[in-house]
C-alpha cells in the first residue's frame, strides 16, 4: 500500500485576515497555528494558510492583523500502487486521471467550507466560496508519493475554460468583445458615463447567477426589477403624476410590480406588458412568486399557473434575468412612443 498526496493551491482574493501574535513579524502565526489537519472519508487533509503579504497589514480600531492570500491543501489517500520511476508519461497521466476527481472533490469541499467560515463566522467581506475552485492551482494539483517523489506535476486543465463568465455566456446578455465593439469601447474610455442603479442591480444579480447562488440571485433580480420599474415611474414627474393618480383612484399606493407592468402601464401609456409580451410577463410573475418563498421560507420554489411546485435553478434564473431586462426595455420603448 502507498500513501499518495495531491497538493492543491488557491489564491484568495481578497485575502483572509489573521490576528498578529507578534507585531511586525512577516509570519504572524506559528507553523502549528497556520496548519490544520483533519480527515474526510478515507483521506487525510492538511490545510496551510500561506502568503502573508506586507501590503495587507494594519488595523482600524482593532488589534493588528495581516492578510493571508494563499491556501495550500494536501489531500492524502492510500493507494494499492504508484507508477514506478520507469513508467511512461502516458501511464503516469492515466494514473492521475483515474484518481483526480475523487481527490479534487475533497479539496474543493474543504476550500468552500474554509471560505464560508471566514465569510460568515469571522465576517471577512467579499470573499466567495465558489470561484476559488476554478483556479489553475486547484485544477492542476502536484502529485507525490510518501517519499516525496513526484508522480505528476504538469498542467492537465486550463482554468480559463471554466470561468463563471464562460459558464453563463451568452445568456443574461453576457457578450464577448469583438471588432464591432471597438468604437463603443474607445468612447467609454474617453468619456465617463454614469451607471444607473438599475444596471448595477442587474449586474449583481447576474454575478449571483454566474456563481450559482440561486436564492441570492432570486432576491437580487427581484430587487433590480422592482427598483427599475418604480424608478422609471416615479423619477420623471410626468409618469409619476399619471401613476399616482391611478393608484389613488384605486386605493393602491403599494401596488405590486406586476401592476406597474399591466394595469398602471395601460393607464399611463395605453400599453400592457401582459398583452405585448405575455411570456416575459409570465416569467416576471414567476420570479416574484419565487422571491416570496425565498423571503418568507428561505426556499427557491414557486408554483406555476397549474399549481405545480417548481424549484428555481441557474437556467431558470437566466430566463428570469432575460424577462426582467425585456420588461424594463419595454417600459422605455412604450414611454418613447407614447
Amino acid at each position: 500500500m502507498h500513501r499518495v498526496t495531491a497538493a492543491f493551491r488557491a489564491e484568495l482574493v481578497p485575502g483572509i485576515l489573521c490576528r498578529e501574535t507578534v507585531p511586525n513579524v512577516y509570519l504572524p502565526m506559528k507553523d502549528e497555528e497556520r496548519r490544520l489537519e483533519l480527515k474526510m472519508g478515507r483521506f487525510d487533509v492538511m490545510i496551510e494558510l500561506t502568503r502573508f503579504d506586507e501590503r495587507g497589514h494594519g488595523r482600524i480600531g482593532g488589534a493588528m492583523a495581516r492578510e493571508s492570500t494563499g491556501i495550500c491543501l494536501l489531500v492524502t489517500g492510500t493507494e494499492q500502487q504508484v507508477p514506478s520511476d520507469e513508467a511512461e508519461e502516458a501511464d503516469r497521466r492515466d494514473y492521475v486521471v483515474r484518481r483526480r476527481q475523487e481527490y479534487s472533490i475533497v479539496a474543493e469541499r474543504i476550500l468552500a467550507r474554509l471560505v464560508r467560515y471566514f465569510r460568515f463566522t469571522l465576517g471577512n467581506p467579499l470573499i466567495q466560496p465558489y470561484t476559488h475552485g476554478l483556479q489553475a492551482g486547484m485544477l492542476n494539483p502536484v502529485w507525490t508519493d510518501e517519499s516525496g517523489r513526484r508522480i505528476w506535476d504538469r498542467v492537465m486543465t486550463h482554468a480559463g475554460l471554466l470561468t463563471p463568465s464562460l459558464h453563463l455566456y451568452p445568456k443574461c446578455r453576457v457578450r464577448a468583445y469583438e471588432e464591432g465593439d471597438r468604437v463603443s469601447l474607445l468612447l467609454a474610455l474617453t468619456v465617463e458615463s454614469p451607471i444607473s442603479f438599475r444596471d448595477e442591480l442587474l449586474a449583481e444579480a447576474r454575478d449571483a447567477i454566474a456563481l450559482g447562488h440561486v436564492r441570492r440571485g432570486v432576491l437580487e433580480l427581484a430587487i433590480a426589477c422592482e427598483v427599475g420599474v418604480k424608478h422609471f415611474y416615479f423619477e420623471p414627474a410626468t409618469n409619476a403624476d399619471s401613476a399616482y393618480s391611478y393608484l389613488e383612484d384605486k386605493g393602491r399606493i403599494n401596488a405590486r410590480v406586476l401592476e406597474f407592468l399591466d394595469a398602471i402601464a395601460l393607464r399611463t401609456f395605453g400599453r400592457s406588458l401582459r398583452i405585448d409580451k405575455p411570456v416575459s410577463y409570465r416569467e416576471v410573475d414567476f420570479l416574484f412568486r419565487c422571491r416570496n418563498k425565498v423571503a418568507h421560507r428561505g426556499v427557491a420554489t414557486f408554483r406555476d399557473d397549474r399549481g405545480i411546485e417548481l424549484t428555481a435553478n441557474v437556467d431558470r434564473l437566466s430566463e428570469w434575468w432575460a424577462a426582467v431586462s425585456d420588461a424594463l426595455d419595454w417600459l422605455e420603448d412604450v414611454a418613447r412612443s407614447a
